[in-house]
């Protein structure tokens, strides 16, 4: 999706188009020779730029919190969710795990800004 916002496209595109294009149509915009790896690499780099960033100006990812209804707390009582709950803290831990960033913090570890070629911003924020 960040490859999406980014390039200028509608999120539409990626809901009702064949994702697997979208290098392509980026390609024939911009007379790039890009791939659908590369993309992935732009991406993942866009997210824990954008998540550092939040950090430095003193957000806390880890600290908000999504509305009980909406992860199932308290649990329907009718219908095809009735009875299911998300565990909302499982869930964000194996995300962040995912992502390399800090289980408390979210912030990008130093490590993963530095594969993504962004050394400077793990020192704008200290990352571990």
């Amino acid at each position: 999706m960040h490859v999406v916002n980014a390039s200028g496209m509608c999120m539409f595109v990626m809901m009702g188009a064949p994702n697997n294009r979208i290098p392509e149509w980026i390609n024939t915009e911009t007379g790039w020779d890009t791939t659908t790896t590369n993309c992935g690499l732009v991406g993942e780099r866009i997210a824990n730029l954008r998540t550092a960033f939040n950090i430095r100006e003193g957000d806390i990812p880890t600290k908000r919190r999504v509305a009980g209804p909406l992860w199932g707390s308290p649990p329907l009582e009718a219908g095809p969710h009735k009875d299911v709950q998300l565990d909302v803290k499982t869930l964000e831990q194996d995300y962040l795990a995912a992502c390399d960033w800090d289980a408390e913090t979210a912030a990008p570890s130093k490590r993963k800004l530095e594969a993504l070629g962004l050394g400077d911003v793990a020192q704008s924020i200290k990352a571990k």
